[in-house]
């Protein structure tokens, strides 16, 4: 059996309101495990995060009940969820990706500091080209290293979607699956967002629209 997907609140839900996303999401295939802690209350994604150790402990994303959807809750409107997926970029991964002049010839320290150059360009465009206000959000962060010149040296890459309800279950269903590319199907999920300017809504919604 799969480990359970972490849902995170980190806004102050009344306790018929929180019970009732957990009911809602709680209809889908996959388990969830639900955080309730005061002290995610007002995080970002990347806050949230970093909070917890640059771990969602068993997968590499996360769902949020956020302040928006606690505000959409009040208004009587679909209530979305922010998809957390996060990734990890180091020297190393750079180097492998790079196929430029021969790196060997500067010393390690330049080569280091010029690969991690490239790795912070690399997720930088990567944000821009998928920052879309109201829908959907990227960050990128160096996790302080235990020493200061390793080439292991991670840098972290946090993006969310907003995603309604049934999006959330398909979402997850699909992450969660045994040799899931992540990163692929997140982008997809935010290109049939993009296409409807909403949430995304799973199959089932676009089939609606």
């Amino acid at each position: 059996m799969l480990p359970p997907i972490q849902v995170y609140f980190t806004a102050e839900f009344p306790a018929n309101t929180g019970a009732l996303i957990e009911q809602l999401l709680s209809r889908g295939v996959s388990k969830h495990e639900f955080i309730l802690d005061p002290a995610l209350h007002g995080l970002s994604p990347t806050q949230l995060f970093k909070h917890q150790n640059c771990s969602f402990s068993h997968y590499p994303f996360a769902l949020v009940a956020d302040t928006r959807t606690l505000l959409e809750l009040e208004a009587q409107n679909v209530p979305t969820l922010a998809l957390v997926i996060t990734r990890s970029h180091t020297a190393f991964d750079e180097w492998d990706l790079y196929d430029g002049p021969d790196l060997r010839l500067l010393t390690p320290l330049v080569r280091l500091a010029l690969l991690r150059a490239m790795a912070q360009e690399r997720f930088t465009l990567d944000n821009a080209t998928h920052q879309r206000p109201n829908l959907s959000s990227a960050e990128w962060f160096w996790d302080p290293p235990e020493r200061p010149f390793r080439f292991d040296h991670k840098m972290w890459q946090v993006k969310s979607l907003r995603v309604d309800l049934i999006g959330a279950i398909q979402a997850c269903m699909e992450l969660a699956a045994k040799d899931a590319d992540c990163e692929a199907l997140y982008l997809s999920f935010e290109s049939q967002a993009a296409r409807t300017g909403q949430a995304f809504a799973g199959t089932a919604g676009r089939e609606n629209q």
